[in-house]
């Protein structure tokens, strides 16, 4: 196993590689120590052989993992600024607007059915299937699945028809 170099040589002087626990890594970079500790674990920098980081790996523990947060909320705000400009062309409905058309549509049907000259049992039959289809979310849910692209509690493209 080869030895790891512990000492870089410039204009002919040797200068020994400062190593750093995880304690005084963390405490160099302004980090919790556990912190540290699980982000060189997720991004798999290891500690050397003397269970020390040099301060090149350290810095990428601390840095890199900023980076991939910092991608991530650039990710987070275009996501809610495409999401806003989809609303407001129009190309959006909100869940909630969805929801109070049914429970309109419904109480309209509901009506109709008791105001009409069927019989009793059908009007029952009826409004009973009804009521399963509006407890049970049937509408919402596939108004609102992986179909369309969007989950529960989203906005519901208005191109989107529900499909069998």
């Amino acid at each position: 196993m080869p030895k790891k170099i512990t000492a870089t040589q410039s204009q002919g002087r040797d200068f020994a590689q400062i190593r750093l626990s995880g304690h005084a890594a963390a405490m160099e970079f302004g980090i919790n120590k556990e912190t540290f500790l699980k982000r060189a674990k997720q991004l798999g920098v290891l500690p050397g052989e003397d269970n020390k980081w040099s301060i090149s790996d350290a810095a990428k523990v601390k840095f890199t993992s900023y980076e991939v947060e910092r991608s991530r909320k650039m990710k987070a705000d275009a996501d809610i600024s495409e999401h806003t400009a989809r609303e407001l062309q129009g190309e959006l409905i909100q869940r909630q607007a969805v929801m109070d058309f049914c429970e309109g549509l419904a109480v309209i049907i509901r009506q109709k059915i008791l105001g009409s000259t069927m019989p009793d049992n059908e009007k029952d039959e009826i409004l009973k299937e009804t009521s399963n289809l509006l407890d049970e979310g049937i509408i919402t849910k596939r108004t609102c699945s992986p179909k369309c692209g969007v989950g529960a509690g989203q906005d519901i493209p208005a191109s989107t028809k529900a499909k069998d």
